[in-house]
């Protein structure tokens, strides 16, 4: 695995209201998943021990690509990929958050899933 940090964006900050910068920590593997690994302020100070003071819940933003089958939900092909018997590779979700498709652009990456790819809930045979 490999971590990039990267300055882009920025984010109001609740109690002040003034916009903060960000720092993404992007992660990718060996088989081409990309995920944010997390989030964090550029002017958050490390706090004594040696991490970010603030912490910013990005919610879904920040899943990682192998997900356990029982927390997965209805993640189905192609959203998701079967991994081993516990966990599936939901690399193909993430790909449809932009950042993730940002970087994975950046990277020289294919994006997993397009728009021309991704099946509406009318085309998928059990909603019909």
């Amino acid at each position: 695995m490999t971590f990039r940090e990267y300055r882009g964006g920025y984010a109001r900050d609740r109690e002040s209201g003034r916009n903060r910068p960000l720092v993404w920590v992007m992660g990718e593997d060996s088989q081409g998943r990309a995920w944010v690994r997390h989030l964090y302020f550029a002017d958050s100070p490390v706090n004594s021990y040696g991490v970010h003071s603030e912490i910013i819940d990005s919610g879904i933003l920040t899943s990682k690509p192998l997900e356990y089958r029982s927390l997965a939900g209805q993640l189905e092909p192609p959203y998701a990929r079967s991994f081993n018997d516990e966990c599936v590779d939901i690399s193909p979700a993430l790909t449809l958050l932009e950042p993730i498709r940002q970087y994975r652009a950046a990277r020289g990456f294919t994006l997993l899933l397009t728009e021309a790819n991704t099946p509406t809930l009318r085309e998928r045979p059990d909603q019909e």
